[in-house]
Formats: C-alpha cells, structure tokens, sequence
C-alpha cells in the first residue's frame, strides 16, 4: 500500500511537485557526498604514488641510538626475511656544498645505487641530460689525497679558500695519475642554488662539480687558526638533478654513494636507517618486520612515513563528510513535509481503513515505508550519479586544477571509488530515513485520533 501510495496520483499537484524535489535534495547531497569523498581518496592516492618514488615501503630507525650499527648485517637479516624483496642501509647527515662562489646547507644521502634505484623510483626522477649513479665507487680506486688525514681538510683547504670567489677548486692536490671522482646526484632545489640548471648541458656535466664539506665526527675542539680542519671534504661529479615534488627533498638533498658518505663521516657499518622493499606478492607489514627485529628499531610504513601530510588529507576528508551530512539532514526536512502533506491529502482513505478495522499501528506503518521508499529513491540515485560523474572525471579528466600545467603535478582532478565510501554514505542516509519514519508515522496517528474525534 506504501508503495501504491507513492506513485498514486494526488488531489493537489503541489504534493507531487514537493515529492520530487524531496527526492532531488536527497539525490542531490547524496552525490556531493559520494564525489567528494572520492576526490579525497584521489588526492591521497596522488600524494602516495608521489611520495612513493623517494620513500622505501618500510623505513627501520634505530629507537634510541644515533645510528644503526652494523647496518649490513642487519640488512642481510631483513632481506632474509619472508615479505621482503630488498634491504639497503642508507646513511643520511647534513654537509655544506660549494661550487664557484655558491654555498649552500644539504642533507647528504649516502646509497646503495642499485638497491636505490629498485626500492624507490629514482631514475624516474632525473631530468633530461642526467643520469643516476652508475655503480658504487670502491673506496680504495680513490686516490689517497682524498682521505689521507694530512691532505685534506686540515692540509689543503684554509679557511680563505673555503670563502674565496675563485673556489676550493683550485687548492685541490696535484694528483699525477686521475682520480675516480666519486658521483653526486642533485636534487632540483640543491642544483639551482649551486648554479646548476634542471637540464644538465654537457658543459656542466663536464664542470667542476661540487665540493662537499661535512663536520667531522670525532673532533673535539675546533682549531681556531684553522676552522676548516674541522671538515672532512671531497668533491663530487653531478651526474644528473632528480625532481621528486617534495620540498623536504627538492630544496637540499645531495645523493651520494654509500661509501662515501660513511667515509666522510668516519662510519664503518653503521646507517642511519634502512629502506625496506615488501614482496609485491606477500609484502611484510610494519608490525611484523618489527616483531622480529624488537624494540630497538623503529619499523614505519609509508602512512607512517608521511602521517602529517595523510592525516591532513583524512581530516578535511572526514570534516567535509560531516557538513555534506548535515547538508542531507537538512534535506530531509522535506521530506517530512512532503509525507506530511501526503498524510493530509489522504485524510479521508485514512479514516476509511480506520473504520473498516485496520489499526492505527498499520496505518502508521504505511507511512513509514513511504518515508523509507522516499528516502532510499534519494539516497540511490544520488550514490548512483556520484560514481558515474566519478567515473567519468577518472577516464576522461573531463574537470581540470587551474594554473599553468606545466608547473602543476596533476592537471585534473584525481578520484578514486571506494565500496567503503559509499557503504558510509548509507549511516546518514539510514538514520535519516529512520528519523523521518517515526516522524511521519506519529503524525498519522495524529490524523487518524483527530478524525475519529
């Protein structure tokens, strides 16, 4: 009979024209929810797949200690383990950088090139002109005069040369046979402030390079007369500049291979952390790897890895769900007021039923499935036009982001449909259709009691 009820033709066409835009309202703050909602997931997904590309699937930090020691070792056992496609440890300190008059603050990375380039996507990074590092540079094929503790900071580079015009080039050691100059890849930032550009010409990559001064980490005091024998230093070949759209990378970071930085800090085995590859069929998850390597090490995924970033992400989604609900809310008063002017319209075949022996809980039933059918017709059709407008927008793109999209990572607006999206959209929608069930069906008693009278 609700049903019925529903598609009956009224005595009034305004009740007709107010159910339908009852249900319109409904429709309507349904798809917000449901295309929101998406774009949220979109721009998560976005920020994933961006910070993926510097970012290990599971990064282990010692939970106390400055440093991980014997990091190898520990990298053997983790790669060791099931879940686990690859393990490398990953030095990371600051340093000063030099080139031609330009003095810049970096964070030095010390890689393994290979397990570098498999874990993260490094190589799809670097701009046109460079490359990434080759192969690691065996310590002992470095000419001595590099490392030697009398020849470099404290026997080769004065203070006057670390700050000349001219550059620390020229106080450099006269090496009769070539040195392998260890390689150095930029980041986007760290390049232009060294008077680099993002596309390395072939005369910059045949430049001077860049000279890398790092505190030492066995000093004890500073010599006074001399202050740049406090630093230990080398030089570096840039071979290409990496963009990874990340400012905490892009401003100041410096790749370099493993044994050079640990030769510049004095470190054996040691890493400041290590950068974990899951297997892409069974991947280890964070709990797990740090179940087995205890509660000295800090295990963290990539949500973990960038929680301020996500959890800014998740805020505005979740706060933007609650005011699109409130939004349904107060759609739903129309349909109250429409089931209400239903329930005056049919006054009369109330009051019939009434008489006839139907009881009022019956009656009052009947409007209750009218609010539901209402309701759910609302809810439906808006959750049905929120995925197709979504779909549409992933395949085609059809809703761009303004600006110059050369500059931007993104030109469209990015979206993803999830089942739990919209088995979320149906809390509001259920409570609503509830709240609006009882409310109709007291106000048919009512009818009926004031009939009967």
């Amino acid at each position: 009979m609700a049903w019925r009820y529903l598609f009956a033709r009224r005595s009034h066409s305004a009740v007709s024209v107010i159910a339908v835009v009852s249900v319109c309202g409904v429709a309507l703050a349904t798809m917000a929810i449901v295309c929101v909602l998406s774009v949220f997931n979109g721009f998560r997904n976005a920020v994933d797949v961006r910070d993926s590309r510097i970012t290990p699937d599971l990064l282990v930090t010692p939970a106390s200690a400055p440093v991980i020691n014997s990091a190898d070792s520990l990298c053997a056992l983790i790669a060791a383990l099931p879940g686990v496609a690859c393990a490398a440890p990953v030095v990371t300190d600051n340093a000063v950088a030099y080139r031609g008059g330009y003095q810049l603050p970096v964070k030095l990375m010390g890689v393994s090139p290979e397990e570098y380039k498999r874990i993260t996507g490094i190589e799809r990074m670097i701009m046109p002109g460079g490359r990434f590092l080759t192969s690691s540079i065996e310590m002992d094929s470095v000419s001595s005069a590099y490392w030697d503790e009398e020849i470099t900071a404290s026997g080769e580079f004065s203070e006057d040369a670390l700050f000349s015009p001219e550059g620390v080039e020229e106080t450099m050691p006269d090496l009769e046979e070539p040195v392998a100059v260890p390689q150095g890849v930029l980041a986007i930032g760290t390049a232009s402030q060294l008077g680099f550009s993002a596309t390395l010409s072939p005369a910059e990559l045949s430049s001077e390079g860049v000279v890398l001064f790092m505190p030492r980490r066995t000093a004890t005091t500073l010599n006074e007369h001399n202050p740049a024998a406090s630093f230990m230093v080398d030089s570096l070949e840039v071979v290409g500049v990496a963009e990874s759209g990340q400012n905490d990378f892009d401003n100041n970071t410096i790749l370099v291979d493993l044994d050079l930085a640990r030769a510049l800090l004095e470190y054996d085995t040691q890493a400041s952390s290590i950068y974990v590859m899951a297997d892409s069929v069974s991947p280890v998850s964070a709990a797990a790897l740090a179940f087995h390597l205890g509660n000295k090490y800090v295990v963290r995924d990539r949500l973990q890895q960038h929680s301020l970033h996500l959890r800014m992400i998740s805020i505005e989604k979740w706060i933007t769900f609650l005011l699109l609900s409130f939004i349904l809310l107060i759609a739903s008063f129309n349909v109250i007021s429409t089931i209400s002017m239903l329930i005056v319209d049919k006054r009369r075949d109330l009051v019939t039923l009434s008489r006839l022996g139907a009881p009022r809980s019956m009656i009052s039933e009947i409007f209750c499935w009218e609010s539901a059918y209402v309701c759910a017709a609302g809810s439906l059709t808006g959750a049905l036009l929120g995925v197709a407008l979504c779909l549409i927008q992933q395949y085609f793109g059809i809703i761009k982001i303004s600006g110059d999209a050369s500059r931007l990572i993104l030109t469209t607006y990015p979206v993803e449909v999830r089942v739990t999206d919209l088995l979320l959209v149906l809390v509001p929608s259920v409570g609503i259709a509830i709240v609006t069930a009882c409310v109709s069906s007291r106000f048919a008693r009512r009818q009926i009691e004031s009939s009967s009278l």
